[in-house]
């Protein structure tokens, strides 16, 4: 309610979960690849030039020039190298997403029994078969594309 000063009257959410300096690029691509399937695949080009055209328009608004900060062939650049980070996050991420609620493991637990944290995700998952054809999606993109 706006009218009591207590209470709040938005929220917003920050993940600073692979907070860091970098290229935009590998949070782009972490997200698409993490989260992707054959149809996003197969439109990447228009989803890294609205990325692109929206980031400029924010460039712009605060008062710079795209080209001078970001220009295209930077960002498509950055793409080529900085991508890759999006195909190796995916796999950790693709199999965390399909994995069934009870297949898994708490990390305090792991922890606590003195086993690498590693092991968290040392498990066969039901959906093992949708894993196999997203990953095979997402590699059969970086091979076509010449990412890889």
């Amino acid at each position: 309610d706006s009218n009591n000063p207590n209470e709040p009257a938005d929220m917003r959410l920050l993940d600073f979960q692979f907070s860091r300096l970098g290229s935009p690029v590998s949070d782009l691509a972490y997200f698409l690849y993490g989260c992707t399937s054959k149809e996003i695949l197969d439109k990447m080009n228009i989803y890294k030039h609205l990325y692109y055209d929206t980031l400029c328009k924010h460039i712009e608004l605060l008062g710079s020039k795209p080209g001078n900060v970001y220009p295209p062939s930077v960002f498509e650049e950055h793409w080529r190298t900085y991508s890759k980070f999006g195909l190796i996050a995916s796999a950790l991420l693709v199999f965390a997403l399909l994995s069934e609620k009870d297949e898994i493991l708490d990390m305090v637990d792991v922890a606590e029994a003195g086993q690498e944290i590693g092991t968290v995700f040392d498990y066969e998952i039901a959906n093992i078969n949708e894993f196999n054809t997203r990953m095979r999606h997402i590699i059969e993109h970086f091979v076509e594309n010449n990412l890889i």
